[in-house]
């Protein structure tokens, strides 16, 4: 926990803070929301040095509106389960059935999980009233989220249906009717481990649709959330281009949502393809190089370093330039990028003198590391040759360059 729960905390009663302790530290609902506890305060009139907040304010986003909560503990009587508020701030007064909230009923003073259970029960009651709702507003969309629900895809997901004022089929205005919240989990354990970290949360992405009137012909607006751990495993999420809603087959929700899991399966196969790539190359040039071999990256197989000798003419002597490969993470989709730099050459201001190149030579993502490495030797031997040409001194090419031997 950081250091605003650890706030919150302090200001709990001791017995308070048992129950509020496991709620900070884990998300509820079907896409496990952090909750956010606020208006904190005591029941006692009586003055106390030690903390003594027993009622407070649960809030937790659903669909990305706010769900505000009141617990009300009696810090007098720590074995009495706590008095729930519902309904109050909803625009659609929300009062669950107590069945809906066994924990509730059955509170085990022993167990400091249940009003992290409680929490988690009235979310669930909270989407079964927005399904009976969303039933009301629109069939259709209605039979898509059963349909979906019937899948096993996901074991929850969040659904809140809205009340545009007017008909839904007559208005010239697009507004809001309804909206999803999807948590989609991703298996991330064949992933090389730098990509994980040491503590890590949730691998997950939740998908957001929103859907617009008029629902005969609703434009829906998609948007695809990460996890910090899947943003650190996926090294950013710029470069997913999710599929637009109604393409083709993607018209429906039990369409659309299975072939955005097979979207993030693909981007988890490509990722350890790259990094398999990514080793075998860096390994052959190992291989090529042998001692003239001065670093590489152990780790990711994203960088590596050794030395070249080139004649410049039998009889001069030879000139040694470090050779510099970077791969990226779409290896072996983009080509290395090859940096060649005089060992003995600065240029103007004592910058080094180099040259680099991310194309123009042979290369196909289809060849092994090992003919990779084969045909790449060819290619930096004839541009260190032409390198080594161009920085001698009685060369036609005026570099600039001065000579530090």
């Amino acid at each position: 926990m950081g250091d605003a729960e650890d706030t919150v905390l302090s200001k709990l009663h001791e017995s308070v803070r048992y129950f509020v302790a496991p709620v900070l530290r884990n998300g509820v609902g079907a896409c496990l929301e952090r909750v956010t506890v606020t208006n904190i305060f005591s029941g006692s009139k009586s003055p106390h040095e030690d903390p003594t907040g027993d009622r407070f304010t649960c809030q937790v986003l659903y669909c990305g509106s706010p769900l505000k909560w009141d617990i009300i503990f009696d810090a007098t009587r720590p074995s009495s389960c706590p008095d729930v508020i519902v309904g109050e701030d909803d625009e659609n007064t929300f009062f669950p059935d107590l069945a809906d909230i066994p924990t509730l009923c059955n509170w085990d003073p022993k167990d400091s999980l249940c009003l992290l259970h409680v929490l988690n029960e009235l979310c669930d009651a909270y989407r079964k009233s927005c399904m009976l709702e969303l039933g009301k507003m629109t069939a259709s969309l209605l039979t898509q989220a059963e349909m979906l629900a019937d899948l096993d895809l996901v074991p929850k997901f969040d659904v809140l249906p809205t009340h545009p004022n007017g008909d839904l089929q007559s208005t010239t205005e697009r507004l809001v009717f309804a909206q999803f919240s999807i948590p989609l989990s991703v298996d991330l354990s064949l992933l090389p481990a730098y990509l994980l970290p040491v503590n890590p949360g949730p691998a997950r992405a939740t998908l957001h649709l929103t859907f617009y009137t008029p629902e005969s012909n609703p434009y829906v607006a998609v948007r695809l959330d990460f996890s910090l751990q899947l943003q650190r495993a996926f090294q950013g999420t710029s470069q997913m281009v999710l599929p637009a809603w109604g393409s083709g087959a993607d018209s429906f929700l039990h369409e659309y949502v299975p072939n955005i899991r097979q979207l993030l399966f693909d981007k988890t196969e490509q990722i350890c393809e790259s990094y398999t790539r990514r080793r075998d190359y860096i390994l052959a040039f190992c291989a090529v190089y042998g001692r003239a071999l001065l670093e590489f990256d152990s780790e990711s197989f994203k960088k590596m370093s050794f030395i070249v000798m080139s004649p410049v003419s039998p009889c001069s002597h030879a000139l040694h330039f470090i050779v510099y490969i970077e791969l990226s993470s779409e290896f072996p989709n983009v080509c290395p990028k090859f940096t060649i730099q005089s060992v003995y050459h600065r240029m103007p201001g004592g910058r080094p003198a180099l040259r680099s190149f991310d194309s123009g030579y042979p290369y196909s993502p289809r060849w092994s590391g090992d003919e990779m490495a084969d045909r790449s030797k060819v290619f930096l031997m004839e541009k260190s040759l032409q390198f080594a040409q161009d920085l001698m001194p009685n060369s036609t090419k005026d570099l600039g360059v001065s000579v530090i031997w």
